[in-house]
């Protein structure tokens, strides 16, 4: 009975797979269209959910606001001062110390300089100075703080006025139990990586070089990042995203959000998307909501900051941007005034950092969000196709028939031997592709390093640098498809076994990587996984019908999974959710995107932006793994014909 019960066991699932290997590629396509219209579902109330306070020593809206016309007198004494240094590029340094000082805090400047790691087009130094004063809790030991921050633009004398004003205000008020830090950065956010630096007593890169500070305030719990372009203005808008697409604590955005219903009556959006159009049920709210949610998933996959404060979100600080919008509005700077005293004073309760509320979410609106639980279901959807193309492709191990039907009719009947014939040239393949992507990431800093002892012109490096580079790109496709023509011949009956394992091989290193970067930035996997999984799952192995056909193909899906494809969508799908107007040509794009990989060399030195280790480390190595599949069938192809070539 045993063996007859194995028997019918195996044949059952001998079954299943051909079932599987037959239905797999129809599954996967509607699994892909359903996590991408799960997704847009998220937008509706029913999908996500309504914010609340996790942490509820927080009591938002309890304690009075104490900022009075003194104190808007103030600001405007100092905004007509700042205005005689608008438009230029230094800080006022002395006149923002003397305004600190007279106003009872302790007021420190600190030097910075940076220039571009990887030559450029010039050896050009740029200089900043940062201005930041301190008020002390009067009743306690510096062991926490809190920041407002501004940066020093031409648009934002009335953000750093503002920031001065709340400082001179706190040092006034006893109840304060945090240092507040008014924090003035030049160059924006370079000047913001650089103090930050020196106040954790680190230095990142030799090219970013920060002098020290003189002092500190104790250990920063949250901040708070002031961009206001004029005394009045219609609404405000909260910018949340990240270094790397890291979103500050849904408590501190909650606290934020909420307060600002009371101070600035509603007017709230997030990348200019929402307001009071996102509260409701009715089709306008849910549409709004869903543009809301796509232009913080945007800003997300860019793995841009949204504002200064992303440098913040490095060392697990939470912060945000509070930015004024639609100048000459009702609105006038008391309104953000009042607003970031709510929120400190709620920040001010805290006796421990920010931990209890989500970390991973998305913004739906100012009373909606839908956090990691809400949208894992969407993406897992999206990454299915993949599971069931590589169980196939791995589960067809010398079965023809089974491998006949996964690939469809051909013009000689299949034949495979079992994958382990090719798992020696398949192991030995993905090695070879793996050592080339750890020398394409470590290129740019081996010719840097060897090109500034043997060369002298930076304009000497930035034409070695790129030429190098694409050699070594160029290197990994003429090794592999050599590889893969070995591969494919070393078993003379099989016609399709070596670029099959490689494609199995390919498919569940995509899985693994997608899966580690949906956890920590959805957006940002998604929109990796959008182009390349029907590629992957349409792709096919078996012999091609014709080779111009097979050429095409192969075109296509190293265009689609190429990293200046990936960016140039990116652009595009970003320009049209910020201006709602599509890009006026395939052409200006492609170079947005090129010129993002470009710099995204020197945002990875200097500020620790993932853009450029993910290409090189994880597409790259999608991009010639695919081409060696491609390779594999020629190779299969010409196998082919060799076979009946000698038959004859």
């Amino acid at each position: 009975m045993g063996l007859l019960s194995g028997s019918a066991s195996s044949h059952g699932i001998a079954n299943a797979i051909k079932v599987l290997s037959r239905t797999h590629k129809l599954i996967g396509i509607v699994s892909y269209l359903a996590g991408i219209v799960g997704f847009c579902l998220l937008a509706h109330h029913d999908y996500n959910g309504k914010v609340y306070f996790s942490e509820h020593a927080l009591s938002p809206g309890v304690a009075g606001q104490t900022y009075s016309q003194d104190d808007y007198k103030f600001y405007q004494q100092l905004a007509r001062k700042l205005d005689q240094f608008k438009g230029e590029e230094s800080i006022p340094i002395d006149v923002l110390k003397e305004v600190m000082s007279l106003a009872g805090l302790e007021s420190f400047h600190q030097n910075f300089s940076v220039s571009d790691p990887f030559g450029g087009t010039s050896s050009e130094i740029i200089a900043g100075q940062n201005v930041f004063g301190i008020a002390r809790a009067p009743r306690i030991a510096s062991t926490e703080s809190m920041v407002i921050a501004a940066p020093w633009m031409s648009d934002n004398t009335r953000g750093v006025s503002l920031a001065v004003t709340l400082g001179a205000m706190i040092k006034k008020q006893a109840y304060w139990a945090k240092d507040v830090v008014i924090l003035i950065v030049d160059k924006e956010v370079w000047g913001m990586e650089a103090w930050l630096q020196a106040y954790h007593g680190e230095e990142r890169s030799q090219f970013l070089k920060a002098e020290g500070l003189p002092t500190s305030a104790g250990s920063i719990q949250a901040a708070l990042c002031l961009h206001v372009t004029s005394d009045r203005f219609s609404g405000v808008d909260l910018q949340l995203e990240g270094i790397n697409g890291l979103m500050p604590n849904l408590d501190l955005v909650n606290v934020v959000s909420m307060m600002a219903q009371y101070t600035v009556g509603g007017h709230v959006t997030f990348h200019g998307q929402g307001g009071h159009l996102a509260y409701g049920d009715d089709t306008d709210a849910v549409l709004t909501r869903l543009r809301t949610m796509f232009a913080g998933a945007a800003q997300q996959v860019s793995l841009q900051p949204s504002g200064v404060h992303g440098s913040f979100m490095r060392y697990r600080i939470e912060s945000l941007t509070i930015k004024s919008t639609g100048n000459g509005g009702h609105l006038d700077v008391s309104a953000v005034a009042r607003l970031v005293e709510s929120t400190l004073r709620s920040v001010n309760n805290l006796l421990e950092r920010f931990h209890q509320s989500f970390f991973f979410y998305l913004v739906a609106g100012g009373d909606r969000y839908v956090s990691i639980g809400m949208y894992m279901p969407a993406i897992g959807l999206i990454l299915l196709p993949l599971v069931l193309r590589g169980l196939v492709l791995w589960l067809s191990d010398g079965d023809s028939s089974t491998s006949a039907d996964e690939e469809g009719k051909s013009n000689s009947p299949a034949a495979f031997a079992p994958l382990s014939v090719h798992l020696g040239p398949a192991f030995a393949l993905v090695l070879l592709i793996g050592v080339v992507s750890v020398g394409v990431f470590l290129l740019p800093r081996l010719v840097r390093d060897a090109a500034s002892v043997h060369v002298d012109s930076p304009l000497v490096y930035s034409s070695i640098q790129p030429i190098a580079t694409a050699l070594l790109f160029l290197m990994a496709p003429l090794l592999a498809g050599r590889l893969a023509q070995r591969g494919s011949g070393s078993c003379s009956a099989d016609q399709g076994g070596f670029p099959r394992l490689v494609l199995c091989f390919t498919i569940i290193l995509w899985l693994a990587v997608l899966g580690v970067l949906a956890l920590i930035n959805m957006p940002f996997a998604a929109a990796l996984a959008l182009p390349t999984v029907p590629v992957l799952l349409l792709a096919p192995v078996s012999q091609p019908r014709n080779a111009g056909i097979l050429a095409l193909q192969g075109l296509l899906i190293l265009v689609l999974i190429a990293p200046p494809s990936l960016l140039a969508g990116s652009v595009a799908v970003n320009d049209y959710l910020q201006t709602s107007q599509v890009p006026d040509s395939i052409t200006s794009v492609y170079r947005r995107g090129w010129m993002i990989w470009h710099d995204s060399l020197a945002q990875y030195e200097l500020l620790g932006l993932w853009l450029y280790p993910i290409f090189s480390l994880c597409v790259y190595p999608l991009l010639v793994l695919c081409w060696t599949v491609i390779c594999g069938r020629y190779a299969m192809l010409s196998a082919a014909k060799q076979l009946h070539h000698h038959a004859d």
